[in-house]
């Protein structure tokens, strides 16, 4: 593509050039007047060395854009292929909680807020003293849980489990940034972040 675009280019360019050249006609049968030709060739020359000029520089031109355009491509490509995680038969315990109106919860223990994604695209968890149980779906479109369910147990005062569980069944969104999972619901500022364990 970027040939035929130079292709393109230089002769335009050159027809543009060459049209401004002065005509030799009315020289041509009088080979006396050598001084005139002299002048004519001079000018020639002039545009002839601005002409590849010209070409030179857009070929530089060229050069570098095309040069930061595969950098561009690598790099995207690079962290795309870093940032896609199977989550078949991974664990994740919660890390953070981020609510509506931007408030921020740590659990004290962050093992007892699991999930845990099974083969066949079964669910598995805990939310405290309460277990999760339904089905995940990982697209390319966005993520899901259907059904979501967990059980309802009253936990101990200051457990995480009633927001958590709340945005877990409306996730549909999923994202891994330097080896945690986000999950996000599309309410703004919510965020539940997650890191992996090993069983």
């Amino acid at each position: 593509m970027l040939y035929f675009r130079f292709a393109y280019l230089f002769r335009t360019d050159a027809i543009q050039l060459l049209g401004r050249l002065p005509s030799n006609k009315g020289y041509r049968e009088d080979w006396r007047n050598t001084d005139e030709l002299s002048t004519i060739s001079i000018q020639q020359n002039i545009f002839i060395r601005e002409f590849f000029r010209m070409k030179i520089k857009i070929i530089s031109q060229l050069v570098l854009n095309t040069t930061l355009l595969f950098s561009l491509l690598f790099t995207l490509t690079a962290q795309g292929a870093e940032e896609v995680i199977n989550l078949e038969n991974t664990n994740w315990q919660l890390r953070n909680m981020k609510v509506l109106g931007g408030f921020l919860f740590t659990p004290d223990d962050p093992s007892k807020y699991r999930l845990n994604f099974r083969s066949d695209n079964r669910l598995t968890g805990t939310s405290d003293c309460n277990t999760i149980t339904g089905n995940y779906f990982q697209e390319e479109t966005g993520f899901r849980f259907d059904p979501f369910v967990s059980t309802r147990k009253l936990c101990p005062p200051g457990s995480l489990h009633n927001n958590l569980v709340l945005i877990l069944k409306d996730i549909n969104a999923i994202e891994f940034r330097d080896g945690y999972m986000y999950m996000t619901n599309g309410y703004q500022g919510v965020e539940l972040e997650f890191e992996a364990r090993g069983f």
